[in-house]
């Protein structure tokens, strides 16, 4: 009976360092809930300032320069529409690197556009007008990889680009990768434009359509309405139906 009752107190002894285990665990496992939830919260309150600042896109659509004009002309006349702009954004797959750093090239793709272009919806509130030829504007949250006045290569086919990583930019949409995995990278327009024409094969021209609306709280309703008339549009010509479009909401 003794030996019954060892066993017996030894296994409740096991049992309540399971649960305090047990317990502890949960406790953690709270806790890190709460703080990442109150970290995306936080990052969220913080998008939302920044999209106010820069007058940031309710819906963006980012589309092969062949197709802008007339896509452009579809939406914008939208009664839904209050305000939108085009600005250059041409496609570029290709490798880069911080050679300070590294000798290894990464590859990636990239939204390249002109920091020389004026903006009225994602606007660079960066002083564009003290940036030369060779400066780059590159994406804030690679600012880890890239000091100011760092170089950074681009490689394209054969050819390396050398710019020098003159500001950081923090745009709403594309400011940090849980949101999408593109680089933003705003150069000279006459750089931008050899870059463009010298590789056929790695880089495409288009532009980017931004389109706000009166009520940010119809930003669903309102994106299904441009989305449904630019599919139609899409599904009425063969041609048409070739556009391959990246099309972003506010709300994703």
């Amino acid at each position: 009976m003794g030996h019954i009752f060892f066993v017996a107190k030894n296994n409740a002894r096991k049992m309540r360092g399971e649960l305090v285990t047990l317990v502890i665990l949960s406790l953690l496992a709270s806790l890190m809930l709460y703080t990442g939830a109150s970290v995306l919260m936080g990052l969220s309150a913080s998008m939302d300032d920044r999209h106010d600042e820069v007058n940031g896109a309710h819906v963006y659509y980012q589309l092969p320069e062949y197709y802008a004009d007339e896509v452009e002309e579809l939406l914008s006349q939208e009664k839904i529409v209050k305000e939108y702009d085009r600005t250059e954004t041409d496609i570029v797959i290709g490798d880069y690197r911080n050679p300070a750093r590294t000798s290894e090239w990464s590859t990636f793709e990239f939204f390249f556009g002109a920091y020389d272009e004026e903006r009225t919806i994602n606007k660079l509130d960066i002083d564009t007008g003290s940036l030369t030829a060779g400066d780059a504007v590159i994406p804030y949250y690679i600012k880890n990889i890239f000091d100011i006045g760092d170089t950074i290569e681009f490689k394209l086919g054969d050819e390396i680009y050398t710019f020098r990583v003159a500001g950081y930019y923090a745009d709403p949409i594309f400011a940090t990768a849980i949101n999408i995995s593109i680089y933003n990278i705003y150069i000279a327009k006459s750089e931008l434009d050899e870059i463009i024409d010298s590789h056929p094969a790695e880089a495409v021209r288009g532009s980017s359509l931004k389109f706000r609306f009166d009520d940010p709280s119809k930003i669903y309703e309102y994106r299904k309405v441009l989305w449904d008339k630019y599919s139609s549009w899409k599904a009425a010509d063969q041609a048409n139906y070739l556009c391959n479009e990246i099309e972003i909401n506010w709300n994703d």
